[in-house]
């Protein structure tokens, strides 16, 4: 059995199944990144700088270039991902960055002395940029501010789940549910934790939370990677004419 498993191992160590592409990360476990650039783009709607570089040993740069304009870059290193993390601000929007530290030789201890070095591995876009620390009073403030007023920044979300059983066909019929069978409650608990409705402080979703029991007693609710996420489930909200309230 060890022999055989050795040889699957072998070939799957020799063949790409999956083969790498911009704005993704391979995560079969047989391709090695740690020598090449490989750099992670995030999602637009996250408070980066709030969540990870407020109050945090981070420096922040501005300068103007010929293509880009004016610039504003926020960097951080991360010792526990041995990461850098930047935010890269320009007339044209802002782009979020991971860049594994492992794609530099020098010591992270002296990162800062290599910042020019990190962000033109991170974007070569910055070098005609001539980028220069700045810490300026007031400048976290006003990164909070734009992030905050930026409307397509949001970490609340909520989702509707109607169980459909067997030969259902109407709606009427899926809104009449009260209860599913062991397979659908597995896969409430896979989505979140059901939680008290009463007196609930987070995110909501629009379900009453004041005690008046007008969209039931529970609901399922997540918070994943800083983001929380209210489902509205319909076999948990109260009957009216035998069917949920909607």
């Amino acid at each position: 059995l060890q022999e055989v498993i050795e040889k699957v191992n072998d070939i799957f160590m020799s063949i790409n199944l999956v083969f790498k592409a911009l704005g993704f990360r391979i995560e079969s476990g047989t391709t090695n990144h740690s020598k090449e650039f490989w750099v992670d783009f995030m999602p637009e709607n996250t408070k980066w700088y709030k969540d990870f570089f407020l109050g945090k040993d981070h420096c922040n740069y501005m300068g103007v270039g010929e293509v880009l304009g004016p610039v504003i870059v926020s960097l951080i290193y991360e010792p526990e991902e041995n990461q850098f993390r930047a935010i890269i601000r320009t007339k044209n929007g802002n782009r979020k960055h991971l860049c594994p530290a492992s794609s530099f030789s020098f010591d992270c201890a002296d990162w800062k002395q290599y910042s020019n070095d990190i962000l033109l591995h991170i974007d070569p876009q910055l070098k005609d940029v001539e980028l220069n620390l700045c810490d300026r009073s007031g400048l976290q403030n006003g990164f909070m501010e734009f992030e905050n007023k930026d409307m397509r920044v949001t970490n609340k979300f909520k989702f509707g789940i109607v169980l459909c059983k067997k030969d259902q066909c109407r709606e009427e019929d899926m809104f009449s549910n009260t209860s599913g069978d062991q397979d659908y409650e597995e896969f409430l608990k896979l989505l979140g934790a059901k939680v008290e409705l009463n007196n609930f402080a987070r995110f909501a979703g629009g379900l009453d939370c004041r005690g008046g029991n007008t969209t039931g007693e529970h609901s399922i609710f997540a918070d994943w990677e800083n983001n929380e996420i209210m489902f509205h489930v319909s076999t948990l909200l109260p009957q009216s004419d035998g069917q949920q309230v909607s």
